[in-house]
């Protein structure tokens, strides 16, 4: 999120503004899309990336097996859950995935394992997933972004026809989400 945190910070407090002062939850908020395993944050930061089209650069995985390491110790989970939990969980079910250990003195060259000889491609180029793992183009991302934004100005921001029909420009307030009264 680098330099978004400010507009994430607005994004959350004007939807939790915005979540209580309403009679009944928008079905937009209602569904939780992040696990319960990751910070309920994780949850206003995907909402804000699907509205303004934001994306994630990863690396391949023959260059994240390179370059990372996988920590298995014992998390925290995630405090505001902590109420949901019917039992308490082993070490085992919180313990990384994964189906080798890092080597940190491996001898494999990082960039040895990027595409095209380490040449790197321009992020035109570079293939799209949406959040929810469907390959895009730019075009259709950007339009599944632009379809959000509406979807959710009308049901969250409670924006009405005439301010949809505007385009607002995006600030890094959120303020162009949300709306006092409905026009």
């Amino acid at each position: 999120m680098g330099e978004k945190w400010v507009e994430l910070h607005h994004f959350v407090a004007q939807t939790l503004y915005k979540k209580r002062s309403m009679s009944s939850t928008p079905a937009l908020l209602a569904k939780k899309q992040v696990s319960k395993e990751y910070p309920a944050w994780l949850e206003y930061a995907l909402r804000l990336s699907r509205v303004r089209g934001y994306f994630t650069l990863y690396p391949s995985r023959e260059t994240a097996k390179a370059i990372i390491g996988v920590h298995s110790d014992v998390p925290d989970a995630p405090e505001e859950y902590s109420r949901d939990e019917s039992r308490p969980k082993s070490p085992k079910d919180y313990s990384d995935k994964v189906d080798e250990d890092f080597d940190p003195v491996s001898p494999v060259d990082m960039l040895e394992t990027l595409p095209h000889n380490g040449e790197l491609q321009s992020p035109g180029h570079l293939p799209l997933l949406s959040w929810d793992g469907q390959a895009k183009t730019k075009d259709s991302f950007a339009e599944d972004a632009g379809e959000y934004t509406t979807l959710f100005r009308r049901e969250v921001g409670e924006c009405g026809e005439d301010y949809l029909k505007k385009h607002p420009i995006a600030n890094n307030m959120a303020g162009d989400l949300f709306c006092k009264t409905k026009v």
